[in-house]
């Protein structure tokens, strides 16, 4: 196996209590909302998306962070996800319960948009280019708004011309959510995922479907069955390991704790390893970097975990610590990271909401 080094970069963004900043490059606030995702573009610009007052938004900006594509949808709802190549954005969210997809224009403007139902709410619509001009979408329910209705998830292959070339609805009492899939170089898809079986409590869970969806295995990431747990953030490496991210209980001297937590699985959906990170928090996004370090995104507040695995001996331990702010706490927060990504000189740059706001931000990454 491929010997990688694992940093889980907890990011707390702000707190409802005083913040202190530490060496920001840039950060910007948008108008009230969220936003869910994030990319450095090849000429060191950003893409991003997500909503604003109650809109799914997507935004272009320079290497200089000046706006070059502002859209903002006339449907109610949210971009949590997006692609993008020299002429087109292709942008997948979510409006009034239904699978939202779009393209947009280089220039900024609507080429098409469509909605798709299911047999249950779709909250947010996961993305991934499956190669060939298409794309895997997967719509699914948040954790909050799964309840006890019917749930389950809705695959759909499509292009960039919006034409459907494949669809497949999983329904399941079963699923509260689903994370971001991962596909790899057999077209096999692997998507963390939260289940709840009756009379148990929530667990975390991967899932892999073959080319054709369907299902090959699922995988419990192991917790204590007395405790829930759920998984948000994935990514594979060269040698076709899978990491995992999430949230998970922990006993604590005064009852339960949340603790994020990073995971490890081979192909076959081995576990290889599990690492518990910051108390109150749970992982939501995960990525490798060009020095085969991999990164954990967690909600609260903004921690970077260092962390090293030892192939021989086999064990994983956190070797760092970094805060995004000096100052923040995670049981008390509003501030809340989605997604993040490395730019061509190395730095981090974050989405996600600071104090109700749509908000991006660069730091350097030795900080």
């Amino acid at each position: 196996m491929k010997r990688i080094l694992v940093i889980s970069l907890v990011v707390f963004i702000g707190i409802s209590c005083k913040k202190e900043h530490s060496s920001f490059l840039w950060e910007k606030s948008f108008g009230p909302g969220y936003a869910y995702y994030i990319s450095s573009s090849p000429d060191s610009g950003i893409v991003a998306c997500g909503e604003v007052s109650e809109n799914p938004f997507l935004l272009r900006l320079s290497k200089e962070k000046n706006t070059i594509v502002e859209y903002t949808s006339e449907r109610n709802g949210l971009f949590n996800r997006a692609w993008y190549d020299t002429s087109v954005f292709v942008a997948s969210g979510s409006s009034n319960g239904k699978m939202l997809l779009a393209a947009i224009s280089k220039s900024g403007n609507k080429l098409w948009d469509t909605t798709i139902s299911a047999g249950f709410n779709i909250d947010f619509t996961r993305l991934c280019y499956s190669g060939s001009g298409s794309f895997i979408a997967v719509g699914t329910a948040s954790a909050e708004s799964s309840g006890s209705a019917a749930t389950g998830l809705l695959f759909l292959q499509f292009d960039t011309a919006g034409k459907v070339l494949r669809r497949k609805d999983v329904t399941s009492t079963g699923f509260i959510s689903a994370g971001d899939p991962v596909i790899d170089a057999s077209g096999n898809i692997y998507i963390p995922v939260t289940r709840n079986n009756t009379g148990m409590k929530p667990k975390a869970s991967v899932l892999k479907f073959n080319v054709d969806l369907n299902q090959l295995w699922v995988t419990d990431i192991y917790n204590n069955p007395g405790f829930s747990s759920s998984a948000n953030g994935a990514i594979s490496d060269d040698a076709g390991n899978i990491y995992i991210c999430g949230g998970t209980e922990v006993s604590g001297t005064s009852g339960s704790l949340e603790n994020s937590f990073a995971a490890s699985l081979g192909s076959a959906g081995n576990i290889i390893w599990k690492k518990y990170l910051e108390d109150s928090n749970s992982g939501s996004a995960m990525l490798i970097n060009n020095s085969d370090i991999l990164m954990t995104l967690n909600s609260d507040c903004f921690i970077i975990d260092m962390t090293s695995y030892n192939e021989v001996k086999d064990s994983v331990a956190i070797v760092g610590v970094t805060r995004w702010f000096s100052a923040c706490d995670p049981y008390d927060t509003d501030a809340f990271g989605s997604d993040f990504d490395i730019d061509p000189e190395g730095n981090i740059i974050v989405a996600g909401s600071l104090g109700g706001k749509f908000y991006l931000a660069i730091k350097p990454s030795s900080q």
